[in-house]
């Protein structure tokens, strides 16, 4: 019988309730904001930039991500308040005049429609090494690096909310995992005694 029969009562790993959904979370700096669900998506659908970029060359899997990321409304609209409230450079890589990954991911935003090499391109070594030359990479891969970064950027701006501490490892939550984030449920069940533990785990729709 499955883990998830009614009649199957989860002894919680930790002895706590299950956390709550990162989507349900407030975040102060970004009050008001959608969450990235599909119907604010669909309230939200008017005002998203068409158009496309320059051609990326062996980079094209960082356009690629931004093109698609850039027509999600709710991203748009956090972009456009994150930029109200960040300075636009990364001071903790050592790497001084680099923007931030969401001020980049914007700028690639103003960029829709131009022949100039995208922003988010043009600092793709600063979402991860692996990507400062020019080697083809797969577009998933660059994506869930960039969510890290664009959500380690908020976490150390203060632009976070404290989340399931005591539940799981991570204890903070932002608008990158109000976004696409979600909780992920392990459960577990002894064959001796037949009872069942819970355990949770933060995650992101990448994954």
């Amino acid at each position: 019988h499955s883990l998830f029969d009614a009649h199957n009562v989860a002894e919680v790993a930790l002895e706590t309730d299950a956390p709550v959904p990162p989507a349900d979370l407030a975040i102060e700096a970004f009050a008001g904001l959608p969450r990235g669900d599909a119907f604010a998506m669909r309230r939200f659908g008017g005002g998203v930039a068409v158009g496309g970029l320059a051609d990326a060359g062996n980079a094209s899997y960082a356009s690629s991500v931004a093109q698609v990321l850039l027509r999600v409304p709710c991203v748009s609209l956090w972009l456009q308040a994150h930029v109200t409230q960040c300075e636009g450079f990364a001071s903790t890589d050592g790497d001084a005049g680099e923007r931030c990954a969401a001020c980049a991911l914007w700028a690639t935003c103003l960029q829709l429609g131009s022949a100039e090499v995208p922003e988010l391109v043009r600092q793709r070594a600063a979402i991860d090494s692996r990507f400062a030359g020019q080697e083809q990479h797969d577009a998933a891969e660059f994506m869930q690096l960039l969510l890290m970064r664009l959500r380690g950027g908020e976490v150390r701006a203060g632009r976070a909310t404290e989340w399931c501490v005591g539940q799981t490892a991570e204890t903070q939550a932002t608008h990158v995992d109000r976004l696409f984030g979600f909780v992920q449920e392990t459960r577990r069940q002894c064959k001796q005694c037949a009872s069942c533990s819970a355990c949770y785990a933060p995650s992101n729709v990448l994954v």
